[in-house]
């Protein structure tokens, strides 16, 4: 456990590093000069995906830290009793994620189809998520 909650942690120090990177660009593209709005606000959200992935990354990575190596000194927020509390912390996080990308598909793509079909998608699989995240036996 200790060697998957490592490398649980340097992806999600990747991830961050990525996302960085990603708002750079986003800052470039958004100076005198830069490309267009929309273009902007997609890269807005395509970074932010990017940290909300760390973030799920980070919250595996500490929780099986937390919960089968050594106990460590965490805020509430990411403190985790069993595995039940590890679950429902990434299903939650995995929905903010699926809800991230739906705003980019919404502001990249002007083809209604395809933004109710990945609305209908988002919503079925954003429930199922929050069923997964309470369910307890």
């Amino acid at each position: 456990m200790a060697f998957g909650s490592l490398t649980g942690l340097v992806l999600a120090v990747a991830s961050f590093a990525w996302a960085f990177a990603k708002a750079l660009t986003v800052v470039r593209d958004l100076l005198p000069g830069g490309r267009t709005d929309e273009f902007a606000l997609v890269k807005l959200f395509e970074s932010m995906d990017v940290v909300l992935t760390g973030t799920v990354l980070l919250i595996i990575s500490v929780g099986l830290w937390d919960l089968f190596v050594a106990d460590l000194r965490l805020p509430p927020a990411l403190t985790m009793k069993s595995l039940d509390d590890l679950k429902a912390k990434v299903a939650t996080t995995l929905l903010l994620v699926l809800v991230v990308r739906f705003f980019e598909t919404f502001a990249g793509k002007n083809a209604s189809a395809d933004i109710l079909e990945r609305g209908i998608a988002v919503t079925l699989v954003g429930t199922l998520l929050m069923v997964f995240a309470n369910w307890r036996r």
